[in-house]
């Protein structure tokens, strides 16, 4: 798992060398602000490599804004019965400020993951079963 996540902040860095290249090159406003905003999710990621967490895929059904009152108190609602374990593992990880969101991932067998986001990417966090 460390050398994945080596290999993940070395291509990382390429990438964000790269981007910090061409941005001196870049004149339109807009090119040079997609630029500016790739470089800055790249640093979120990093630190996020960097601290162990590990990148996740949250596939075509993952829906991680929380926007409309619905999915609000659906949010309250999990937020409610999640494990204690479960609960001060968030309150660390949130304390960090390396996320700048969470929201949690019901599997189809009762399985529940905690999954943080930092730049344009999820990362696992904590998951835990229903105690059903």
């Amino acid at each position: 798992m460390d050398r994945y996540l080596q290999e993940l902040l070395e291509n990382d860095s390429d990438v964000t060398d790269r981007l910090k290249k061409s941005l001196s090159y870049a004149s339109d406003g807009a090119i040079r602000k997609t630029i500016e905003k790739r470089i800055e999710n790249s640093k979120e990621c990093k630190r996020a490599l960097q601290e162990g967490f590990v990148p996740i895929g949250l596939g075509y059904f993952a829906r991680p804004d929380i926007t409309s009152k619905c999915q609000k108190q659906d949010e309250e609602s999990t937020l409610k019965s999640i494990p204690e374990e479960a609960k001060e593992v968030w309150k660390k990880v949130k304390a960090t400020g390396i996320f700048k969101s969470f929201y949690v991932i019901v599997a189809g067998s009762g399985g529940h993951f905690l999954v943080g986001k930092a730049g344009d990417k999820h990362f696992f966090i904590t998951g835990w079963l229903d105690s059903e």
